[in-house]
């Protein structure tokens, strides 16, 4: 009997504690059975500027020896600090050295294409998309923006870059995810996994997200890519990961 496609579950190690430390997290991920992995790029030990080429390497081996995919990076930025002339310079070259890193991992690791996913301003200035999207198209990197734009905040400059889909961030502006992907799926680049109530991010089945329809539309899309698990803003975030995991595997 034919049984349709499921996209492994990968974690985003963005939301864990972070005193936990990269390696822990490596040897965690692995251990609960998660395939792949999104480095929080802004965690002490796996920022750009902190990562020589040799630790580049001491990364990608560890990854290889645990046996764990690299699905690529987050990089969750403030939005204000991309409008701010005191930040946005900062800001912008923390991206580009992230889109480098993104790069190195995934040559050394052999993945032919990785994501940066971020959160870029919803009246992004076309300057700094431009920017970003010209770093990423040269050194082989998709950026996935996860920010959702009105009609009349979409620009030309926006379109440079692809799309980012997390269940709680639609839940939370009053759109549908399985609706929000089959409409828009020519342009995403990340589809992550996650939950929304009415006052927040929630574990996976705590909030409003039909789970079903949302694999059917992923289904519907034969979508090949890891789905992302995003723990972002919960308590006890490990084992609400893990759950995720089972709840999606299950």
């Amino acid at each position: 009997m034919f049984e349709p496609f499921q996209p492994d579950g990968a974690i985003s190690l963005a939301g864990l504690p972070r005193e936990h430390g990269l390696r822990q997290h490596f040897e965690w991920a692995s251990n609960a059975g998660f395939r792949s992995l999104v480095m929080d790029g802004a965690a002490p030990g796996a920022r750009a500027r902190d990562l020589d080429r040799g630790a580049r390497r001491d990364l990608a081996a560890t990854l290889r020896r645990r046996e764990l995919g690299f699905a690529g990076v987050d990089l969750w930025i403030p939005t204000r600090h991309f409008e701010s002339p005191d930040h946005q310079d900062r800001a912008v070259d923390a991206t580009v050295k992230a889109i480098e890193l993104v790069r190195d991992l995934a040559s050394l690791v052999g993945r032919s294409t990785a994501v940066l996913s971020v959160a870029l301003p919803e009246d992004v200035d076309p300057g700094i998309a431009n920017v970003i999207a010209g770093h990423a198209a040269r050194d082989g990197v998709t950026i996935a923006d996860h920010t959702i734009r009105s009609e009349e905040t979409e620009s030309s400059a926006s379109h440079s870059l692809k799309r980012g889909l997390d269940p709680a961030t639609e839940l939370l502006a009053g759109r549908d995810p399985a609706t929000s992907l089959l409409n828009d799926i020519g342009r995403i680049a990340c589809v992550r996994l996650s939950d929304a109530d009415q006052a927040g991010r929630a574990a996976l089945g705590e909030g409003r997200l039909d789970l079903e329809a949302y694999r059917i539309a992923l289904q519907g899309v034969n979508w090949r890519q890891s789905v992302v698990i995003d723990v972002r803003g919960l308590p006890q975030s490990t084992s609400a990961a893990e759950a995720a995991l089972q709840r999606w595997e299950g």
